[in-house]
């Protein structure tokens, strides 16, 4: 997947209609590798209204084009997007009038106004958006999608598989201690748990929330400490910075009636049976997971036992259970971890709850287990400022990180950041310098650059250290006694401003003290 460029044909916000340019040389990209593009530039030049653009795109393709949301440019504001996916170079223009306004080309082959190819030819395999920021934007473009009133003879201007995905969507209620007793009537005695995978075609556009990554964090441990011979796994780098190990974890369940697909009535039937113990609290169901206890029935611990299932495989673990969540079937998770402080040996470590971590070594595990989840093929992300509560070294390590999660998947980033020590990671032909009348084309080198560089150079700040030791140091130059200068040379750090009060020193004395 690789966007390469993308126009706005008419304003949309604070976003000018002008080109902007994702790749230069497309065809020179290495085979598999994953792309990173950093979207940078000053407060209010619509990085964040380009990447809600693009994924509107996105989602009104999954959709087939057949409804309208509020403020959804991707039907109202004329564009021109191209890029590549699965080898082929796709062209969609749009002159903003919904469906029937939009015409594809793939490979300069041009198709009829309004005839959409099929999702698997057009679609990253999955796009997922996280952002740091204000959600309510987000969540108000992947709102669930109010289908216009159609008439039935309209009906064949959509492809088959988009109908029998929403025939198939529809959930069947279960009483929950029915679901609980019957373990038998969950699935048909004819069917595999493949088939439950495949028997809904699934969304290809996430969103991911704050309040969800703790689902992602359980799902992307269970999966690698079950895989401890993969000694290539990306979250081995990651468990470098912050050494956790999942020793159990607890699913609050709410028992009600409640409308399940076929795969979740099975799932919550597989959590149920696998629980080391229940516990009755009120309203609710504790089900706490010993990882360690070994299963009579399977002789294989609990964590052998989730890996085994399927319906287990990370991504799609994560899913159900956000979808369960959301519902309010699962009302919360607890992790307990083996921790080792940063610096500590092995015989030190603690036993804790994951949300006694700091904020940073919960927001950096929880959103790095969000990128290895989706180590897929062919996906497009949009990180909205993902450094957030990252310190200065994980915000080094951000980069390289992904890189590593992403290897060999030919998926592709885009990443806004205001941390400059983000950019010294970034290629010139990666970074899309945004101004208030576009596109910058001349973009300064940051790659291996000292921070301060790229604070100058693409944010525009005067000076790499902060206004007030700016303010004070340059006042004692221009009006402070050599005395005042000497005592705060001693407290003034290496770089430019120690070495501009050395050289006022040395000019104010006399030239026969200085022989």
């Amino acid at each position: 997947m690789r966007l390469i460029e993308f126009h706005p044909l008419a304003p949309y916000r604070n976003l000018p209609p002008r080109p902007i340019r994702f790749t230069i040389e497309p065809e020179q990209s290495q085979d598999n590798a994953c792309s990173i593009r950093f979207l940078v530039g000053p407060n209010g030049v619509g990085k964040t209204n380009l990447l809600r653009f693009l994924a509107d795109i996105f989602l009104a393709l999954e959709e087939n084009y057949r409804g309208h949301r509020g403020d959804s440019p991707a039907y109202s504001v004329p564009y021109r997007l191209i890029y590549q996916l699965h080898g082929e170079t796709i062209t969609i223009r749009s002159n903003g009038e919904g469906r029937s306004g939009v015409r594809f080309t793939l490979n300069g082959e041009a198709r009829e106004e309004g005839d959409i190819p099929a999702r698997d030819r057009i679609l990253p395999q999955t796009l997922m958006v996280f952002t740091s920021g204000d959600p309510a934007p987000w969540q108000s473009l992947f709102s669930p999608l109010i289908l216009p009133e159609t008439d039935p003879d309209e009906l064949d201007d959509f492809d088959d598989e988009t109908l029998r995905r929403e025939e198939e969507q529809v959930p069947q209620l279960m009483d929950a201690d029915e679901l609980i007793r019957t373990s038998q009537q969950v699935v048909p005695s004819d069917s595999t748990p493949e088939d439950e995978l495949s028997q809904r075609s699934p969304r290809r556009s996430y969103f991911t929330r704050q309040e969800q990554l703790p689902f992602a964090l359980l799902a992307a441990l269970l999966h690698h400490q079950a895989h401890p011979e993969n000694s290539d796994s990306p979250f081995i780098d990651i468990l470098a910075d912050v050494n956790v190990r999942l020793i159990s974890f607890t699913l609050r369940y709410l028992p009600n009636v409640w409308a399940l697909y076929p795969s979740q009535r099975r799932l919550l039937r597989r959590l149920f049976d696998l629980a080391t113990i229940t516990v009755q609290e009120g309203d609710e169901q504790v089900w706490v997971f010993d990882l360690n206890e070994i299963k009579p029935e399977t002789g294989q611990t609990t964590l052998a036992n989730l890996s085994d299932d399927p319906l287990h495989e990370p991504f799609q673990f994560f899913q159900a259970l956000v979808e369960m969540a959301q519902k309010g079937i699962f009302n919360g998770l607890d992790m307990v971890v083996n921790y080792r402080p940063p610096g500590r040996a092995e015989d030190e470590r603690r036993t804790l709850l994951t949300q006694h971590l700091s904020d940073g070594e919960l927001a950096f595990l929880s959103r790095m287990a969000l990128i290895y989840l989706l180590r897929d093929d062919e996906c497009l992300f949009f990180l909205d400022e993902p450094e957030t509560h990252f310190n200065d070294d994980w915000k080094r390590n951000l980069v390289d990180s992904i890189e590593r999660a992403l290897q060999q998947t030919n998926s592709e980033v885009i990443l806004t950041s205001h941390a400059s020590i983000v950019l010294t990671d970034a290629f010139s032909d990666e970074i899309i310098l945004l101004t208030h009348d576009g596109q910058e084309p001349i973009v300064p080198l940051t790659f291996a650059a000292e921070q301060g560089e790229p604070l100058r150079m693409v944010f525009g700040s005067e000076r790499s250290v902060g206004r007030r030791a700016m303010r004070r140091v340059e006042a004692a130059i221009a009006s402070g006694s050599a005395e005042e200068l000497e005592r705060l040379l001693q407290q003034v750090g290496p770089g430019y401003y120690r070495f501009q009060i050395v050289k006022e020193l040395q000019r104010r004395v006399p030239p026969d003290q200085s022989a």
